[in-house]
């Protein structure tokens, strides 16, 4: 093989649609490698949403039929394809995906990389030609259920930094929200695991230090009804604004209107709604979980234990009553993620990987 070629490169993914953080994930890696001159393909499920949004932006993508964790039709479709456009890897991201992908890759001779984004079971991974953890965190909790070291790989997640976002007074004009303060957000599926809970008891806690408080929940998921049910019984349903799903522009919006950035998940590897807010310029308030210490360092951010609200209500008022503090830390932040955290640098990281396994 010609050293550092092109390659051709099979993304395979389950992902159910855009909204969710492995999909903004893939995407970035798949604009990333494309600019680095790679052909990149997908193979999705046939009845997922992202299926048809993958084409709309113009990708190669070719679904398959999966009915099981494990489903031998499927296998023999995905080699098929890998085969007919000669591929040269395939990635595949959450763990079903990686399964189909680790007996597909065998039956077409191509290496598959099985992506672990977050804390998950080694079983899911063990028959992949190499392991990529999202975070040394995840790598380590591979290698705790007595997964090989040299199996798994760290490439931490990336972000193409965010450019043309407005200013934060326009955003807040734009959003009816020039008379509040404290304005915080948060992007992410609406479930336990991501505390949001937390968030909104620590807003009513606040609301009578900041009456004019607003906290903004962006995304949807299995709790969302109960989270607005929260708001209400706390009596802070005016200050809990739930936007529901949004696009991207309309989430650098909210970012920009943001004087920081809350995420309190009680498990993760390297949130890239955290990466998000970081390239937005926000200061972040978040969780000793996971992967997350290795993103949010002093001097972009505030840690505090998952399921703390006591601890998050500190942090809050204390970056609320901080302002050149938060300035420092957006601007850190900021620079953190174009210098270690773009997507071109996990583009570069990824390729050293998949180039270790590949035949010459």
């Amino acid at each position: 093989m010609t050293a550092n070629r092109p390659l051709r490169i099979l993304h395979v993914t389950s992902v159910g649609k855009t909204a969710y953080g492995v999909a903004t994930y893939v995407l970035n890696l798949a604009r990333a490698q494309q600019d680095a001159g790679h052909d990149v393909h997908f193979t999705t499920w046939e009845d997922r949403p992202f299926t048809q949004e993958l084409r709309d932006l113009g990708h190669s993508v070719h679904p398959i039929l999966v009915r099981a964790k494990y489903d031998h039709r499927a296998v023999k479709q995905l080699a098929s394809i890998a085969e007919s456009l000669n591929i040269d890897v395939m990635h595949a991201h959450l763990s079903t995906s990686c399964i189909i992908a680790a007996f597909a890759g065998r039956r077409a001779k191509v290496p598959s990389f099985g992506h672990i984004h977050g804390l998950s079971s080694k079983w899911s991974f063990i028959f992949n030609t190499q392991v990529i953890a999202s975070a040394e965190a995840a790598r380590q909790h591979l290698i705790r259920q007595g997964m090989r070291a040299e199996k798994v790989s760290t490439a931490l997640n990336g972000l193409r930094p965010l450019s043309n976002l407005p200013s934060p007074e326009t955003a807040r004009s734009d959003l009816g929200l020039s008379e509040c303060f404290p304005i915080y957000s948060s992007s992410c599926r609406l479930t336990k695991l991501k505390g949001i809970d937390a968030a909104i008891q620590a807003t009513a806690r606040l609301k009578s230090q900041f009456p004019n408080i607003r906290y903004l929940a962006c995304g949807d998921g299995s709790e969302l009804e109960e989270m607005k049910a929260l708001a209400r019984e706390l009596g802070v349903d005016e200050n809990v604004i739930f936007p529901g799903y949004i696009p991207e522009s309309q989430l650098h919006q909210v970012l920009r209107a943001s004087h920081f950035y809350v995420f309190p998940s009680l498990k993760e590897t390297i949130p890239m709604a955290i990466l998000e807010a970081m390239s937005a310029e926000l200061p972040v308030i978040s969780t000793t979980v996971g992967g997350v210490p290795e993103l949010v360092k002093p001097e972009t951010g505030v840690l505090v234990p998952p399921s703390d609200v006591d601890s998050l209500t500190q942090a809050i008022q204390t970056m609320a009553l901080d302002s050149s503090g938060r300035g420092r830390m957006g601007a850190a932040g900021r620079k953190l993620q174009v210098e270690e955290f773009s997507d071109a640098q996990m583009a570069q990281r990824i390729d050293s990987i998949y180039r270790s396994k590949i035949r010459a």
